[in-house]
Formats: C-alpha cells, structure tokens, sequence
C-alpha cells in the first residue's frame, strides 16, 4: 500500500509534507538523538524530521532546531494528531452551521381562536 504525504502550510510560508510513520522511524530518531539524554523533546523532534519534507527537501532534527518555532510546533501537532482533532472539530462546527441555516424557519404559532372551554371568542 503506498504511504500518502499530508500536506501542511507552516506559519513561515513554507510547505511541508509529511507522511506516516513506522516502527524503524521511531528506532532512527532514538538513534538520531543518542546523546541528547535529558531531552525529552529530542526524540520527537528527530520523528518529525524523519517523516517531513520542507519545500520538497527532506530535513534533518538540526535544520528543525534551527527553523520558526510556529513551524515546530505545527509539525509536532500534526505528528501527535493534535491538528486532525482541531479540524475535525472545525468540520463539525461547520456542519452544524451549515445545517442551522439551511433549516427552515419554523411556522409561527396560530392564534386560538377558541377558550379554554371550547367555546369561540366573540370580537367585541
């Protein structure tokens, strides 16, 4: 089955791709970032170097310390699925929206024009 690149504007202009990872990405960032004992971020930021390309370039964990942190922080939602909850939310939202306002108006009420007993109310 061929892997699919998800598509991501970063704040900075810039476009990244990144696709699904697999158990030997997750091996490779630990590896990536041997000597980064204490870094809790490191690994995850080495993943997200392993799976992303930036302008159609693949990237290393060095050249994401060196970018925006608006675009760091965007890649490592979108790695830990943090986006794809905001935007399902979003669609939600905008579903419902969308419904409310092709509902029709509801039918105003008639008037009674009986009383309570039954009997019809004479104009005076």
């Amino acid at each position: 089955m061929a892997q699919t690149e998800k598509s991501i504007a970063l704040p900075s202009g810039k476009v990244a791709l990144m696709r699904p990872g697999k158990g030997r990405d997750w091996i490779r960032a630990h590896n990536a970032v041997a000597g980064e004992v204490g870094n809790p971020n490191a690994v995850t930021m080495a993943l997200v170097a392993q799976l992303t390309k930036i302008d159609g370039k693949p990237i290393v964990y060095e050249d994401l310390l060196g970018m925006d942190v608006d675009d760091v922080l965007i890649l490592q939602a979108e790695l830990m699925g943090i986006n794809a909850f905001f935007r399902k939310a979003a669609e939600l939202e905008k579903a419902k929206a969308a419904e409310a306002a092709a509902a029709p108006e509801p039918a105003p009420e008639p008037e009674p024009s009986e009383s309570r007993h039954g009997r019809h109310l004479r104009a005076s």
